[in-house]
């Protein structure tokens, strides 16, 4: 006889259908964060805690901090205490201070934001840049730099291949590779 085996989240959703009545979605999240132990207040206690002075490491966990900043934040949003735009821009600016290549976008940010004040207080019909747009440019200098950093890694990685080779092999500069003839292909 052939038992079907399942994970404990698959038995969970089949009996889901048969606990809960179609329409009450309230009872339904009670029950998954419970079986996924998921408490909001412990979870807004961390929130706090992280919140309180989150610091940017290195460039290269630009992206990984930045989202991490993002989800702490929706936690805080989730349980009722969202953070205020100021705090959340401020916290943003003082948390990757240290580091050099994302000052360019913070300054371009600035004055962005500096730019579009001044026409508000003239009484043009302007939307100020919020802390997402500043988060959003941020999170997009760093992926850049983790791509140049990647492409980089690439080409040394190439580089270091042709030269193992005898400098054979590299056709981007004219020269013809390792075993090609003038003749035509058969």
């Amino acid at each position: 006889l052939y038992t079907a085996k399942s994970d404990p989240l698959t038995t969970f959703a089949r009996n889901l259908n048969t606990e809960v009545q179609q329409g009450c979605g309230r009872h339904t999240l009670r029950l998954l964060d419970n079986f996924m132990q998921f408490d909001l207040r412990m979870k807004m206690t961390q929130a706090e805690r992280w919140l309180t002075n989150p610091k940017c490491p290195s460039l290269g966990e630009a992206c990984a901090f930045l989202y991490k900043f993002k989800y702490w934040r929706d936690i805080m949003l989730f349980g009722g205490s969202p953070q205020q735009e100021y705090a959340f821009v401020e916290k943003l600016r003082t948390s990757v201070q240290n580091i050099p290549e994302l000052q360019g976008a913070v300054a371009t940010w600035d004055l962005r934001y500096q730019e579009l004040a001044t026409q508000h207080e003239q009484g043009q019909a302007v939307s100020l840049p919020t802390g997402q747009s500043l988060w959003q440019l941020l999170l997009t200098q760093a992926e850049t730099a983790d791509r140049r950093k990647a492409q980089n890694s690439i080409l040394s990685g190439r580089a270091q291949g042709t030269a193992a080779k005898g400098g054979k092999g590299d056709k981007s500069k004219g020269g013809k590779g390792k075993g090609d003839t003038s003749g035509p292909c058969h």
